[in-house]
């Protein structure tokens, strides 16, 4: 099977060598050349979401910010103690503000991290590695006899 992308070096030209006219050929490709990519991306998680191993590729989950469970039970937890430094204008602090004025400790019932977004990144980068493979999924799972 031919690569499908060869040596992209040889491809691709360096762009400061390009005429204003070649530039200008060029420039309405862009749409074919970035809805080729989305699909791509959105194709290769897809598979690897269905257990497919995808090469230099691991599917992980995003990072995600701490968030209130309530904000009303913060307001009324925190307010007489600490007022307007409840919040930053015009809206109630976030949970990493509002910590180093109360504490970790007493603020800890309210606040929690949702799960992040599965996505498919370059395996180097990948933190928190998600495996989809069955046999991994299950490894835990003791055997019937």
């Amino acid at each position: 099977m031919q690569a499908v992308v060869p040596d992209i070096a040889s491809v691709f030209p360096r762009v400061t060598e390009l005429t204003a006219e070649q530039i200008g050929n060029a420039l309405p490709t862009l749409g074919v050349l970035k809805g080729f990519i989305e699909n791509l991306e959105g194709y290769a998680f897809t598979l690897a979401s269905k257990g497919q191993d995808i090469p230099n590729y691991s599917l992980t989950k995003s990072r995600k910010n701490r968030k209130y469970r309530d904000e009303k039970a913060v307001i009324d937890a925190f307010s007489k103690e600490i007022g307007r430094d409840l919040y930053a204008v015009p809206k109630l602090r976030t949970p990493a503000q509002l910590e180093k004025i109360v504490g970790k400790e007493r603020l800890s019932d309210f606040v929690f991290i949702p799960e992040g977004e599965l996505k498919l990144v370059p395996t180097k980068e990948a933190q928190d590695f998600v495996s989809r493979k069955v046999a991994d999924v299950f490894k835990d799972v003791p055997e019937l006899e």
